[in-house]
């Protein structure tokens, strides 16, 4: 089967980056007069506090004491300049972080052993700097000496090239190497499960991921097989189990992406009862997301005030929150959208096809008063758009003191699909945040060459 119609449209997101050229330095630091123990000691105090910002200023400090102490050419000097890298890479400024890592990894290849703990650790995040300018071959070619030096230190099936898996499989998709990215996805589902029990947080984080590859893939059949099977190994005939609560929740949306509506309802309604029957076993962001992710499966196929419903519930569990619901409340403040049909926010036709409209948003999520200001379009005219966006198109409204509100005034730019395809929007989770994991080698944050797979249909059939 050819791999475009097996996997859909798979649009690769880069971050935007400075180039820095490898031989530009941080700004001189002066070195601190104490030992270089407890410079390091400092450094990676602040990163276990995930205070990216201040670790950057220690790994400066320790970067400018290592090289008047050691010399330019030392490991010691190696390991800060990596050290500064990754603080960078961790706080978004790829360009200067790729120039360190690629100069730290030079000197530590000189320094170390072939085959060193030290090396994985700068390979593997040179990897994702590079992954970050687009430069895939390369970032590939680290991630895979970076894999190669783990299984001469540990075995082949050590845990500590399961991060490194993940990165490889993300760049073969780039690559659009699919076969070979969903055989590492598979390799590090059976890594966890060989290793810490099928049943155990980490095999169940594991499953939840492959599920949700498989799905972004269009493979939603054997997504729900998968599911299905974590599931009954996780809690059997039981109720459903908190532990159960990832696996519940990407079994949603595999219904939702196979268009089994019913089931897709079914699954998302038991999530928010889990949530709700051990509100001390989840945070407060999971909790408002369950109802979030329901209330946009409600709205995108039309069940507006339900929908809204779910909204207002979502809404009071951040109020009763206080301080730490205070980011939901004002991301409620805006409306947010959550269906398109024959229009779609971004450009996926390559032809840059689009109109600019205004419109009101009704307090179900509905437009009203849609006006064309500005086309840039052929074969289509401004009377179709007027009619079909309002048809089409539903928001998430804005929330204010507990209730769904209007909004008047707003502005789109849609931009047109090629004909006879239809985009699922995938479900939002707001406020996004990028930090999941921050320190934990290649996690979410540190891999940007993340792929977004939007599920593609040609099936014009409404799933009600």
């Amino acid at each position: 089967m050819p791999s475009n119609a097996r996997y859909g449209l798979m649009a690769i997101l880069f971050a935007a980056v400075v180039t820095v050229s490898a031989g530009e330095r941080p700004a001189p630091v002066a070195p601190l007069e104490v030992a270089d123990d407890t410079l390091w000691e400092t450094y990676f105090a602040l990163r276990e506090l995930k205070d990216h910002d201040q670790a950057h200023e220690a790994a400066r400090t320790l970067e400018a004491s290592m090289a008047e102490r050691h010399g330019v050419d030392s490991e010691s000097y190696g390991r800060a300049l990596a050290e500064t890298g990754i603080t960078l890479l961790l706080t978004g400024r790829y360009g200067e972080s790729l120039a360190r890592l690629d100069r730290a990894e030079a000197i530590l290849r000189e320094n170390l052993p072939l085959y060193s703990e030290k090396l994985v650790v700068a390979l593997s995040f040179l990897g994702s700097a590079l992954q970050s300018q687009g430069r895939l071959d390369e970032a590939l070619d680290a991630f895979t000496r970076a894999q190669h030096i783990t299984h001469r230190l540990w075995g082949a099936n050590n845990l500590q090239q399961i991060r490194i898996a993940y990165a490889k499989a993300d760049t073969m998709v780039a690559l659009g190497e699919f076969y070979e990215a969903e055989e590492l996805q598979r390799f590090a589902y059976r890594l966890h499960r060989e290793n810490y029990g099928p049943s155990s947080p980490e095999a169940i984080e594991a499953s939840a991921r492959l599920g949700a590859w498989l799905r972004a893939a269009g493979e939603y059949h054997d997504a729900i097989d998968h599911f299905h099977r974590a599931i009954d190994e996780v809690q059997g005939d039981g109720p459903d189990t908190p532990e159960a609560y990832p696996l519940l929740k990407g079994l949603g949306h595999a219904y939702q992406g196979g268009y089994r509506g019913k089931r897709s309802r079914g699954v998302q309604q038991r999530v928010i009862a889990v949530v709700e029957a051990h509100p001390d076993r989840f945070t407060l962001d999971q909790q408002i997301e369950a109802r979030l992710l329901y209330g946009d499966w409600l709205m995108q196929r039309y069940y507006e005030r339900q929908a809204v419903a779910q909204y207002e519930a979502a809404w009071r569990l951040a109020e009763a929150a206080g301080p730490d619901g205070e980011r939901w409340i004002q991301t409620f403040a805006a409306p947010a959208m959550v269906r398109y049909g024959a229009m779609a926010p971004q450009d996926y036709s390559g032809k840059n096809e689009f109109v600019k409209l205004s419109f009101n948003i009704t307090k179900d999520g509905r437009i009203r008063r849609a006006k064309v200001l500005e086309e840039n379009t052929t074969g289509i005219d401004s009377a179709f758009v007027r009619q079909e966006f309002p048809k089409e198109t539903r928001f998430r409204p804005a929330i204010v003191d507990g209730r769904a509100v209007a909004s008047e005034g707003r502005l789109a730019t849609m931009y047109l699909l090629p004909p006879g395809v239809l985009l699922e929007p995938e479900p939002i989770a707001a406020p996004q945040t990028l930090v999941t994991g921050t320190d934990d080698l290649l996690s979410d944050i540190d891999r940007r060459a993340n792929v977004a797979a939007l599920r593609i249909s040609v099936d014009s059939e409404s799933d009600r």
